[in-house]
């Protein structure tokens, strides 16, 4: 029998997901992450990638997401991020033009450190925007 564990996800202004679940994977710091019942607790670093939530009613939920923690805590999961776009939301053609612009960006020499990262942080939000995509063919 499989166990479930509370979960929610949140997104700055929006509720991605409140509610029981069986496994959800988010995109850490040093790779990608899974959680099921029982999971120890923990606090990481969420890096832009795809997060996935599979419900008690075999259902998988799939969305992009920027920047942000995960906390598990006492049998609870917490996962807040700064964006968060649902794999139905997104517009392939979009985000490939977004992503072609990150690695404009990144290929431009004159760059400061700070725009060099931001443009790296760019590029990984758009190509998680075009695997979220991919998912829900």
């Amino acid at each position: 029998m499989n166990r479930s564990f509370p979960l929610r996800v949140y997104a700055t202004g929006a509720v991605f997901y409140e509610g029981p679940c069986l496994s959800l994977t988010v995109p850490a710091a040093d790779g990608m992450l899974g959680v099921q019942a029982g999971h120890s607790d923990l606090l990481a670093l969420l890096r832009p990638g795809v997060l996935r939530c599979r419900t008690p009613d075999g259902t998988e939920q799939a969305a992009s997401v920027s920047q942000g923690i995960l906390k598990v805590e006492r049998g609870e999961a917490l996962v807040l991020v700064e964006t968060l776009e649902r794999s139905e939301e997104i517009d392939p053609a979009r985000a490939q033009a977004a992503a072609d612009r990150a690695r404009q960006e990144l290929q431009e020499a004159a760059k400061s450190r700070r725009e060099h990262l931001q443009a790296e942080l760019d590029l990984a939000r758009a190509m998680a925007r075009l695997r979220a995509a991919r998912k829900r063919r």
